[in-house]
């Protein structure tokens, strides 16, 4: 963000701003903080490894970039490239994580099959607001999109997500 901005500290001060008190990010903001005092760290693991990352990479990292490629931004799809490199990584080894644990036990599955469905819909409906204002009227399709890819591979790996 410094680089960005040369330097200045103005555009990471907005962006605190709008993150502590911009409407579109209060979900969002609110679901991480829940994720921050939950009892059981598979749950966390879950919540934020395989949930939020599922939807949020796919949604910024990959179709938000493409967007803004073509409106001239493409320096945006080489200064993020590394992130999909890191995800693509990231998604075989949740995989594999969620398959095996899922895979140990019916108990597993039941758990795991709740925690990622609550935490679906949740980041789902926080994600909203701000896939409205990142692809305006499509919002809602792309995010449901994301969502879909990722109820896909959950149940790939064993899960039983609706």
């Amino acid at each position: 963000g410094l680089m960005l901005d040369n330097n200045d500290v103005a555009g990471l001060e907005a962006a605190k701003h709008a993150w502590l008190t911009g409407d579109h990010w209060q979900k969002l903001r609110h679901a991480m903080e829940d994720m921050f005092v939950l009892d059981d760290w598979f749950e966390t693991m879950v919540a934020q490894n395989v949930v939020m990352d599922g939807l949020v990479y796919p949604l910024f990292f990959e179709r938000f970039i493409e967007e803004i490629s073509k409106e001239g931004m493409s320096s945006m799809l080489m200064l993020s490239g590394f992130m999909n490199d890191w995800y693509a990584e990231t998604v075989r080894w949740t995989d594999a994580l969620i398959k095996v644990t899922a895979n140990e036990s019916e108990n597993n599955k039941m758990l795991l099959s709740g925690w990622s469905e609550k935490w679906i819909e949740r980041l789902t409906a926080a994600l909203l607001p701000l896939g409205d204002i990142a692809f305006f009227e499509k919002g809602d399709e792309v995010v449901n999109e994301c969502k879909q890819i990722l109820l896909s591979r959950l149940n790939k790996q064993g899960l039983k997500i609706k």
